[in-house]
């Protein structure tokens, strides 16, 4: 696991850079950034699932990988079908899914939707879950007790595993929601608890050495 900082379209890291280049501008943008460790990809900033039959946009993609750089992937739950139907696309690609945890849909057909994509990019190991939207609003509170967050905590834990969940302040956004120490002593309660040492969540690289460059904000 990793540790990223900040939120919004770059960090203070450098770790990534939200594109607004039309598709087709993406190779000549990859060309133009500077080499820097720091640099790992882009997000992508319009709906993954308007590009995806844009044979041009999927060729972008493949670039985006044989560069050794990431995909950023915003949208909340719907996303997780076409991160899905990216991955199938260019398997070789390393996806990152942004702003977990999701809040689950209510209806039954999204629901089942939701967690059968879940599931699905679980088993694929280039896929990683940014876990970066922790705090939630109970009525008129925000609850610091970490029990109530352990489900959704517990469902990204079992199915990413320890290797492939990276942690993310997304300040300052969050604190839209709830200060950033609030966020912090959720997250860092329950993977300490998690393991015996200090728990990967919050070293520096991704398994296999990654380098992510960034430090929690």
């Amino acid at each position: 696991m990793g540790a990223r900082s900040g939120g919004g379209e770059s960090d203070s890291g450098g770790n990534r850079r939200q594109s607004a280049a039309r598709p087709a501008e993406l190779p000549q943008e990859l060309g133009a950034l500077p080499q820097k460790p720091l640099f790992r990809g882009i997000r992508q900033g319009r709906s993954l699932s308007a590009e995806l039959d844009n044979t041009a946009f999927v060729a972008d993609l493949k670039a985006l990988a044989q560069a050794g750089l990431e995909l950023d992937a915003i949208g909340g739950p719907p996303v997780l079908r076409d991160v899905v139907r990216v991955s199938d696309l260019v398997p070789e690609l390393r996806i990152v899914i942004n702003h977990l945890p999701f809040d689950t849909p209510a209806e039954p057909a999204a629901r089942k939707i939701y967690r059968d994509a879940l599931r699905e990019l679980g088993k694929r190991p280039q896929v990683y879950a940014k876990v970066s939207n922790v705090p939630r609003r109970s009525g008129d509170k925000v609850p610091e007790d970490m029990g109530f967050y352990r489900p959704a905590l517990d469902e990204l834990w079992e199915t990413f595993g320890a290797d492939r969940v990276i942690y993310g302040s997304n300040w300052p956004v969050s604190a839209r929601v709830a200060p950033y120490h609030v966020a912090f002593k959720i997250v860092s309660e329950y993977f300490t608890a998690k393991v015996s040492k200090p728990p990967k969540i919050f070293l520096e690289e991704l398994a296999g050495g990654v380098p992510l460059g960034g430090a929690i904000a």
